[in-house]
């Protein structure tokens, strides 16, 4: 029986080979020079100063955090729709979670709700650029300047997406990437951080790696190995490596093509299942249309549907896995109680259809026939 995945890693085995080779011959596998040429092949791309190769964009978050010296207790608004990491990071920091209900429309936090939400204790908003599309920024950072709130922008689906002209990650906001071998930049697992703040790139520098205000390369590259170093503050291990940066490089070569073929997919999926009156897509077709200046990474394929247990039963049978992004986070005992109902009524209908670098075009037209053919 056919098999169709939801997700599937894409690699260029042969490229990638070569310049894990170069790295492995270098004799530098940690944090070393490919790392760096990663980090400016990045600010290249987006068109940001600054750039840190973190392991995670979890620990990407996490360090975005520590930036804002943010005291324990303060509040964070923040959108319960979204991997549990967005809001573990707020933990981590004895943060408290103000979660905002989301657009239906886009699955991002819902800007015209943040500012009911602000009270004396708000110290920061954090958004998820949800699926790949922007969530409505020029409104976002009009509430940070009107109420000093610094702004955390959750980008892990979103590399290659845009806003106004601009790539997300070019923005005066600290921006956080997820280089997950799924995501549409992928890695065997990274992330990075972006800022156009000098001093938030170098207090990075020495967060990622413990504290200490020089990386054992800065302190070798000169050809002659220096050990002293000082340790100006607690850090984490956080940082970014050469063989991972490797892998990196190829898929940064290849960004632009990948990122037309996701969106050549998705294209497929809406006009095959334009005119189903019990299907529709997120974002809406309506929601596009009117913010052109919005363009997705295409991370995710959303569709809501009735019956959705039902409906991703038939679906397996058919040999096509789906999936759910996100199952609420205020529905975990850590963040319950808050009141988010367009998230709660989401929750019962989306479903991610597979969208990944491996998927033929005849792969699509089954995914449609079968959809289509769903309730017959």
């Amino acid at each position: 029986m056919k098999h169709i995945q939801l997700f599937r890693p894409y690699y260029r085995t042969n490229e990638v080979l070569k310049e894990l080779k170069k790295s492995l011959d270098s004799g530098w596998t940690g944090l070393g020079p490919v790392t760096k040429l990663f980090e400016q092949d990045i600010a290249s791309y987006l068109g940001v100063k600054y750039v840190k190769m973190v392991n995670s964009g979890t620990a990407g978050l996490h360090l975005a955090l520590k930036l804002l010296n943010l005291e324990e207790g303060s509040e964070v608004i923040t959108t319960p729709l979204t991997f549990v990491s967005t809001n573990h990071v707020l933990l981590y920091e004895k943060l408290k979670p103000v979660f905002c209900d989301v657009r239906q429309e886009t699955g991002c936090i819902d800007e015209r709700k943040i500012e009911e939400l602000i009270t004396e204790n708000t110290r920061a908003i954090m958004v998820v650029h949800y699926g790949g599309l922007p969530a409505n920024m020029d409104a976002i950072n009009r509430l940070g300047r009107i109420y000093n709130l610094p702004i955390i922008e959750d980008s892990a689906h979103a590399f290659g997406s845009s806003y106004r002209g601009h790539k997300i990650g070019d923005s005066p906001n600290i921006c956080v990437f997820s280089f997950h071998p799924v995501k549409p930049l992928p890695t065997s697992d990274s992330g990075a951080v972006t800022t156009n703040n000098r001093l938030y790139k170098q207090r990075l520098d020495r967060l990622c790696w413990l504290g200490i205000d020089k990386s054992t390369y800065d302190r070798s590259g000169s050809g002659s190995y220096t050990w002293e170093y000082n340790v100006p503050e607690v850090g984490y291990k956080y940082h970014g490596n050469d063989l991972v940066a490797s892998v990196a490089r190829v898929s940064m070569r290849h960004v632009d093509e990948d990122l037309e073929r996701r969106k050549e997919i998705v294209q497929m999926y809406r006009e095959g299942l334009k005119d189903l009156g019990w299907l529709s897509f997120v974002p809406s077709l309506g929601y596009l249309a009117e913010h052109p200046e919005c363009e997705s990474a295409n991370h995710l394929c959303v569709v809501r549907v009735p019956k959705k247990p039902i409906f991703m039963e038939r679906m397996k049978a058919a040999g096509i896995e789906c999936g759910c992004h996100y199952t609420p986070n205020t529905r975990y005992p850590m963040y319950a109680g808050a009141k988010v109902p367009v998230v709660d009524k989401l929750y019962e209908e989306i479903v991610s259809l597979p969208l990944h670098m491996m998927l033929t075009d005849k792969d699509v037209q089954y995914i449609i026939k079968t959809v289509r053919e769903i309730w017959d």
